[in-house]
């Protein structure tokens, strides 16, 4: 049990005092085991009876929290405890930022934290990206959510907050050993529709935003830009083939692939066969690595499932959508993604998705066993010079001036061969050196973007102009 205590000041203040049951954190068991999954044919969908999320939401019940789910909502799968970790809700659609889990050997769902109470009572644009007790704000979530195996934790950035619907670069950790949430290192830019995918080889993820591709580094806490292309964001999914070492970002009408081994830019996935033009038109469609066969597997919806083999030279999709045999009737998606909430769990060799929080779970096997796909056997990585990424350091000095003031911006790097100015000032500049601007006018921001062969980086500094003294 826990207690909402009352308070009346500002917009956010509620006038009772209100006593709330929490809801029994645990659903029931259902009469399946996780070796039905296990056993799953090749071709097969699989109904979880009794699995609605809603079973284990707060009490007093809010029917909002339906949007925990379908509110462009993703998700993530937690390694260490073998579960599909779904974390949503945000602008105006749902105040609770509790953590859903569901277990893939218990099959059932679990809530694992309490909502933050007095978020529900935010009026329209009073929501910020961190609350009061350190939690994240509830947000649409999008593909912003990735688990992290060295670190044990959830990890999220951006998204649509509650209630102001504002897109934000707060990106925090969720630690499943202490059950803490902790704030990180912002991502360089406010972001709402941002895919990511987790990158088991580097120990990063990389996270994708209108054009904008960054790696971030849980061990050092730091962002690095990675390319820059074209906007497009919305609808879009990520994933990585750990093996190839390839990103594919892909929905929505968009097909990308980047090539984390060897940099360079973000190409256009060119890819041929059976559900090419299905995945990269779908709506934010579901893409996992499944280890079993070594291929992306993606699902359009209803029994469309297709397999990328990334082991050629090019790229090819292959229909592995349920067998004649198959009786189960899979799953909708939701109008607003799936994000990823379909993901695959390699104890039990199988896919698990879910698309409502009144919704059963459903699980998805590709193969089983020698069924009907042969596992492609892992490739030994051709190894490749190690290129130093660039570092740039940029300055301003000094970072606050009167009306008609001067300041001197000061950069360096190492391992870059090129750089660019832009914000407030513009075109190419040397790799190091210095320029003083003068008869400032206003407060603006300075950005340099420095290439090299291992990759790219970007910074920006700030200058201030206060009236001049009278």
């Amino acid at each position: 049990t826990w207690w909402q205590v009352s308070y009346t000041t500002g917009v956010s203040g509620w006038s009772a005092e209100t006593y709330l049951t929490a809801a029994s954190t645990s659903s029931t068991a259902p009469t399946s085991t996780t070796s039905t999954i296990s056993s799953l044919p090749a071709g097969h969908w699989y109904a979880v009876p009794n699995s609605n999320l809603t079973a284990v939401a707060p009490s007093p019940y809010d029917s909002r929290v339906l949007n925990v789910v379908t509110a462009w909502s993703g998700g993530t799968f937690d390694t260490n405890s073998d579960s599909l970790i779904v974390w949503g809700g945000g602008h105006g659609d749902y105040w609770g930022n509790e953590i859903y889990s569901f277990n893939v050997d218990t099959l059932k769902w679990t809530r694992l934290t309490d909502p933050y109470l007095p978020a529900q009572n935010y009026a329209f644009g009073t929501g910020a990206a961190v609350n009061p007790d350190g939690t994240p704000d509830s947000r649409h979530s999008y593909g912003g959510l990735a688990y992290l195996p060295n670190q044990n934790a959830l990890w999220l950035t951006g998204g649509s907050t509650w209630r102001s619907g504002n897109g934000t670069a707060s990106t925090m950790e969720f630690n499943f050993g202490t059950s803490q949430w902790n704030s990180v290192a912002n991502s360089p830019q406010g972001t709402t529709d941002l895919s990511s995918a987790y990158d088991p080889v580097t120990g990063n993820v990389y996270a994708y935003w209108c054009g904008w591709l960054w790696e971030y580094s849980p061990s050092s806490n730091t962002w690095s830009t990675k390319t820059q292309g074209p906007c497009y964001s919305d609808g879009i999914v990520s994933a990585i083939d750990p093996v190839h070492q390839k990103m594919i970002i892909i929905g929505n009408g968009q097909a990308f692939i980047y090539d984390i081994a060897h940099g360079g830019g973000i190409q256009n996935l060119s890819a041929t066969g059976a559900g090419a033009s299905a995945m990269m038109n779908a709506y934010a469609p579901g893409l996992a690595y499944d280890s079993a066969i070594g291929e992306l597997v993606g699902w359009a919806g209803g029994g469309s499932v297709y397999a990328l083999d990334l082991s050629g030279a090019q790229p090819t999709w292959k229909d592995v959508s349920a067998v004649s045999s198959n009786t189960v009737s899979p799953p909708a998606t939701s109008a607003h993604g799936t994000y990823g909430r379909w993901q695959y769990a390699p104890s039990v060799n199988a896919f698990v998705v879910v698309n409502g929080a009144d919704q059963n779970v459903y699980f998805y096997k590709v193969s089983s066993g020698g069924g009907s796909i042969t596992p492609t056997p892992t490739p030994t990585p051709t190894p490749q010079p190690s290129t130093p990424a660039p570092t740039l350091s940029l300055s301003a000095s000094p970072t606050t001036v009167s009306s008609g003031g001067s300041t001197t911006l000061t950069w360096s790097t190492t391992n870059a061969t090129a750089c660019t100015a832009s914000g407030a000032w513009s075109g190419s500049q040397a790799t190091s050196g210095s320029q003083t601007l003068t008869n400032l006018q206003s407060s603006a921001t300075y950005t340099l973007s420095c290439t090299g062969t291992g990759g790219s980086t970007s910074q920006s500094t700030s200058v201030s102009v206060t009236a001049a003294p009278v």
